[in-house]
């Protein structure tokens, strides 16, 4: 009842009845019964369709490499694809806005002689997928655009998968970018849920940055040159992002400790200190620094 009161709530809340709902994104037979009953024109191939496609929304889960498929349609077994060398080392490094995760992956990487990616992986993707990195840009660690998606989403999990919106193509691409950088060499890789991607990864050390407000808002206010009240309201603003992003398409929490290897407070360390507990954490893991 929870579930069909939560959609009632949403669908009573249209501005117009006569508002056309994408079928492409929904395609539970339920949610077709109810726009129907709230006036809200659908084609009515589509309804008969949506009663069909349970073998299809399986066999989509089950030949998807992406964990996000596999979460929404009931994937089992392993399939996330490729084969590691077992001896590459992935630092994958999770941050607050403001905390240095970038500069501490930075600077790890230079004391590791290994490659670095942050924003740089935008570029990689951009090359490999085809896909404009403008575009890449403008989604990059933002959760899902479609309100209503989202809503279906989360409500019904086993909604039907007929094709992929440009944020699922967007994440895939990412997906498919880190799992092949994994294959073929050491590095670090900020943000962008690499730590959830190469979970299966046996080199892999997923550390989260965090540090007090005040910390951030000082390394932020220096770098943006803005007033304090916009800096403040920066750094809810894009904590809520990366957090939303990573919760909607992992299994995970963002920021929280069970979700990593390593949590570092980098306003209590600073950022050399910060690098160097890394360094001893992968030591004392893995036996050696490569």
């Amino acid at each position: 009842m929870q579930k069909e009161d939560n959609l009632n709530e949403y669908f009573t809340n249209l501005t117009h009845k006569s508002e056309k709902i994408c079928y492409t994104t929904i395609r539970n037979k339920i949610f077709l019964k109810l726009i129907r009953k709230k006036g809200c024109p659908v084609d009515g191939s589509v309804y008969e369709r949506a009663a069909k496609l349970g073998p299809v929304r399986r066999a989509a889960g089950m030949d998807c490499e992406c964990p996000f498929y596999m979460r929404r349609f009931g994937g089992t077994g392993n399939q996330t694809g490729g084969t590691y060398m077992e001896n590459n080392l992935i630092i994958a490094i999770g941050r607050q806005f403001g905390s240095g995760g970038h500069e501490i992956g930075e600077k790890l990487a230079k004391k590791l002689g290994i490659k670095f990616y942050d924003k740089e992986l935008i570029k990689l993707i951009a090359k490999e997928s085809g896909l404009c990195e403008k575009v890449l840009e403008s989604y990059d660690e933002k959760p899902t655009n479609s309100l209503l998606y989202s809503i279906v989403m989360d409500i019904y999990p086993s909604v039907m998968y007929t094709g992929p919106t440009i944020d699922q193509q967007i994440y895939q691409a990412n997906y498919d970018a880190i799992r092949r950088l994994a294959e073929r060499e050491n590095c670090v890789i900020v943000g962008r849920c690499a730590d959830y991607i190469l979970r299966d990864h046996p080199g892999l050390v997923s550390v989260f940055v965090h540090a007090d407000k005040d910390f951030r808002a000082a390394r932020v206010a220096e770098e943006y040159k803005l007033p304090d009240a916009k800096v403040r309201d920066m750094l809810v603003k894009t904590d809520k992002k990366r957090a939303n992003y990573y919760n909607f398409q992992s299994e995970k929490q963002w920021g929280a400790a069970t979700s990593y290897n390593l949590c570092i407070e980098s306003s209590a360390l600073g950022i050399d200190n910060s690098v160097e507990l890394i360094m001893e954490y992968i030591k004392h893991k893995r036996g050696r620094l490569d």
